[in-house]
């Protein structure tokens, strides 16, 4: 049995937003993880920031909202960081983009 995603509210301070993720991100809970996502490009912080070390499975549906989400932010001119992708994320994004995944940074306390 699938479990879905579950997004803890995000941590909001000057330098910006991080939203932690957990659980699966696929085509069940894609929509609802891209919605606060969005929610939070729109609020206006200078950066966004997706703690991903907490997802468990990732499709390409869940992909397609973390690259979606960075052409948005990039192009309101908000940075947009992943954090701690788990190894299954970033073994995704290795193999759909060619290179290795973008997992930089550490989670936000907090």
């Amino acid at each position: 049995m699938r479990t879905s995603t579950a997004a803890a509210p995000a941590h909001r301070g000057s330098a910006g937003a991080t939203l932690r993720v957990r659980g699966e991100v696929d085509l069940a809970s894609a929509a609802d993880l891209e919605a606060q996502v969005l929610s939070l490009i729109r609020s206006g912080a200078p950066s966004l920031r997706l703690d991903l070390s907490g997802v468990t499975f990732m499709d390409c549906s869940g992909l397609g909202v973390l690259l979606n989400s960075r052409n948005t932010a990039t192009l309101l001119g908000i940075e947009f960081r992943l954090l701690s992708a788990s190894c299954s994320v970033a073994r995704l994004m290795q193999l759909a983009l060619g290179q290795p995944a973008a997992t930089t940074g550490t989670p936000q306390s907090g």
